[in-house]
């Protein structure tokens, strides 16, 4: 049986080896593109957060970010959904918000 160290180190050794196999940009540079984009839905995955590839999942940044933004303060803006709920008491707030 391997060591998580040995496991660690041979990850850490292939590093540079790594590519992704999707489009990459900053947050600003992902939503600029979604809104302009005429194909829905429009997906921007957070990876350095990602539950399901053992992120922790409690990092609200980025839904914090489109919070910020202009677009999404009226309800004629554009659409957008969350998918990553943090926690019992927000899922109450939102619905509250509705």
């Amino acid at each position: 049986m391997a060591s998580s160290g040995f496991l660690a180190r041979s990850f850490w050794d292939v590093r540079s080896e790594f590519s992704f196999v999707a489009p990459t940009a900053s947050f600003d540079e992902s939503l600029a593109k979604a809104l302009a984009s005429d194909k829905h839905p429009f997906i921007i995955s957070d990876m350095g957060d990602n539950p399901t590839a053992g992120g922790a999942g409690d990092v609200t940044w980025t839904l914090n970010e489109i919070l910020k933004r202009p677009e999404f303060k009226s309800e004629s803006g554009p659409p957008v959904i969350y998918a990553s709920i943090p926690a019992p008491d927000f899922v109450t707030e939102a619905v509250e918000a509705g």
